[in-house]
């Protein structure tokens, strides 16, 4: 399986973008997997952000761009006992 953005590019394909758009709505199945009927204006059962006028609507996430996340390099805890250990072995 492949990731797609928006049913057209690849997920590993590079390109900037300033926001995520997304929707996510829930159906009661019949047996053979198809939306069963109910009463309203869709098939749904629920919906996020929600249905209006019969369409699923989506929501927008934005953030602020950079270029360089922040970050600090540093050792956990446990790398002295485990340099240790490959130290015993290196060129055994």
């Amino acid at each position: 399986m492949r990731w797609m953005i928006g049913g057209r590019k690849p997920i590993d394909s590079f390109e900037p973008f300033e926001a995520l758009e997304t929707a996510a709505g829930t159906y009661k199945p019949t047996a053979d997997g198809s939306a069963q009927p109910i009463p309203g204006s869709t098939n749904l059962t629920h919906a996020v952000p929600g249905v209006e006028s019969g369409t699923l609507e989506s929501g927008r996430y934005r953030w602020e761009p950079w270029n360089e996340p922040d970050y600090v390099e540093r050792r956990k805890a446990g790398y002295g006992r485990v340099q240790a250990v490959f130290d015993r072995y290196r060129g055994a």
